[in-house]
This record gives structure tokens, sequence and C-alpha cells, in this order.
């Protein structure tokens, strides 16, 4: 990839851990970026301290090439500064976007039709099972879907994408040196292979708690709507979702149960934002004049026990020595029925030996 010379220079600042404002200022202020290599001490001043102008007044461009493209090399990274035409022309529009972004992966995904996913980090089942669902879903209609590889709603997220063939994109809170959390290092190397992960931070930078606020601006920025599945009130979701509104991006949000810790942020937005009300990825796909796919389902005939044992649990969760009351069967015969009927999708087991039925929900 070969770095412009007005590029290199943003990604010089960045090396020099420029703040934010004085590299907005630099590049408000100067009509060609590497002029900061030919300008004197006095003039530099007006733009930044002491100590990142005596760096710059002791090396030049071509020793700085050297040092960036030796640092991308190491790290197998490349990377995409604002004055770049790769640049995601969406993320551009926010009024704080990244002056640089590392990516590893197809980075042609930047610049396609995106939507985030996102939620709480401690999902109950039937966040999970939304989750896959409109994660699936919405990966087959064609979006790239994005997300922030932590536990929970975003990891669900980025693998259905993946098995569902789609591709997705992972924006990390740190460089992506230092995946967080390391559980998900596996699940980043398929992102890297089959999709896209994509930091404003240096590779060898520890996420740290702001970095995570910070990078959710970037997840909605990205994308043209949000998706929040699960989400406590004070939590990273949430403020995604806000950065959405702000930014004059579609946001959607899916009702959960009101006595849940991970649905209050979630029921709260939609109180706030009634139009955000979402029961289906249908909702999402005609919002943006996008046709479902359908997919062609064979549905195995199922044989009387199995059936009655599932319109027994349609009222709701019953232990296994209930539904052998119920049916007046023995427990060898039950068990066997409900493991078939796990393996099918139709039931879950719950501790303590109760089961519960598997909605499946059809669009």
């Amino acid at each position: 990839m070969k770095i412009s010379d007005e590029s290199l220079s943003l990604i010089y600042l960045d090396f020099l851990d420029v703040p934010y404002k004085k590299i907005e200022c630099l590049v408000n202020g100067l009509s060609i970026l590497t002029k900061i290599f030919e300008l004197s001490k006095a003039d530099l001043k007006y733009y930044l301290d002491k100590e990142h102008i005596e760096k710059i007044s002791k090396t030049n461009i071509e020793e700085v090439r050297a040092e960036i493209e030796s640092f991308l090399k190491k790290y197998s990274v490349e990377a995409i500064t604002i004055l770049d035409e790769e640049y995601p022309y969406l993320l551009k529009q926010i009024d704080d976007p990244p002056f640089v972004l590392y990516t590893i992966g197809d980075k042609k995904l930047l610049n396609k039709k995106c939507f985030a996913i996102v939620g709480t980090r401690k999902p109950t089942f039937y966040g999970r099972d939304v989750a896959n669902d409109f994660s699936a879903k919405i990966a087959k209609s064609g979006l790239v879907t994005v997300s922030g590889l932590s536990y929970g709603i975003d990891a669900c997220c980025a693998r259905e994408t993946l098995k569902a063939g789609g591709k997705t994109i992972a924006v990390l809170a740190g460089g992506l040196d230092n995946i967080y959390p390391s559980e998900n290092v596996g699940l980043a190397r398929e992102i890297a292979q089959k999709g896209l992960l994509v930091s404003e931070y240096r590779p060898t930078i520890r996420p740290k708690q702001y970095t995570f606020i910070r990078r959710n601006r970037i997840i909605s920025g990205l994308s043209e709507g949000t998706l929040v599945v699960e989400a406590g009130v004070h939590s990273g979701a949430t403020s995604t979702a806000m950065f959405a509104i702000e930014q004059g991006r579609e946001l959607f949000c899916v009702p959960g149960n009101i006595t849940s810790e991970q649905s209050k942020g979630t029921n709260e937005l939609i109180s706030r934002y009634p139009e955000c009300l979402t029961l289906s990825p249908k909702d999402i796909l005609d919002r943006f004049g996008i046709a479902s796919r359908k997919e062609k389902k064979t549905e195995i005939q199922l044989d009387l026990i199995s059936s009655q044992i599932l319109n027994l649990l349609n009222d709701g969760e019953m232990h296994i020595d209930e539904i052998c009351e119920n049916l007046k069967l023995n427990m060898q015969e039950i068990s066997t029925k409900l493991s078939m009927l796990e393996i099918m999708g139709k039931v879950r087991k719950l501790s303590g030996n109760y089961y519960e039925k598997i909605n499946s929900v059809n669009y």
C-alpha cells in the first residue's frame, strides 16, 4: 500500500500522540500537511507543544516513511487516513471522525452498506436468540454487520454473521495487537480472514475505560442504522444508541422483559423514542428498502409423543418429572424424545432438569 506524503504526516502525528484537537487545527490550518517538516520551530508553536516540535524538527519525511512502513509491516496492519479516498464516507460525516484508522482484513467493507448490532455483555437466553436471529437475517440480506468484539451480543453478531456467510466489521477499543477480551482472539482471527478488524488506535495501544466509549461513536458512525438488543440503562450499548441519534442515523431497539436489568436501557430508549421499536429483522430491512430473502425450510414431521411434549411446554418451562407424569410415560422414553427435540432446536434444557420450548421466529 502506497501512503501519500500528507497521509504519512497525519499518521506520524498520531504516532507522536498529538492530541485530537491539535491535529484538527493542523489539518484545518495547513493547506499541505507535509509542511510540518518545513515550518520553523517558531511557526510550529502555533500548533504543537515543545516536545512534539523537537521531535518533528529532528526528522524528515523519508525517515518518517521508513519508520511507519516498518511498524505497519511488523503488525500486518494498514493505515487509512481521513485524507484518503478509501476512508469511509459515512464516518467522515460525524462531528469527531478519527483521523487515522488501522485495519486488518477487507478494508473495502468500510464503504459498503453497514448496520450495527450491539447489546449487553451478559445477555439472557432471550437476548442471545434475538441477536443470533437478527444477525443472521441481516447478514443474509447483504448488509455488513458492525459490532465491538465484546462478550455477549457483540460476539453473537460477529459469529452469526460469519456462520450465515455474511461480512462483518469489528471495531476495537484498543490496538489490533491487543485483542480484548482475550477469549475472543480466535473470533478476531476469523473476522480478519473473512471480514475486517478496525481501530483508531495503533496496534500496541491497550484499551482503557474511555476508549470503549470513543469506540462506540465509530460503530454507529460507520453504520446507516444501529440495533440495540439488550442493554442496561448506563451501558456501552445505550451510548452507541445515543451516538447514532446524534449522528442522524436510524435507531432500532428490541423490547425486553420489564423486570430484566439487561432490558432496562432498551425499554427506556423505546419509551423515549417510540419509533425505534423493532419486532423483527423485516422492520429493519423494510426501512432500508431491502427485500428479505426467504429461506426454504424443510420441516421435520414430529411423532405424536414429541408433539405432545411441545404442547405441554407451550404453557412455560416444565420439569422432566412433570412431563412424564402428564404423558404417563417412563423417564427413559421422555429423555430420548427431549434429546431429539434439543438437537432439532425445538426445546432447551435448563438447570435442574427443567425444559422450555424454543419458539421459532418466522418473518
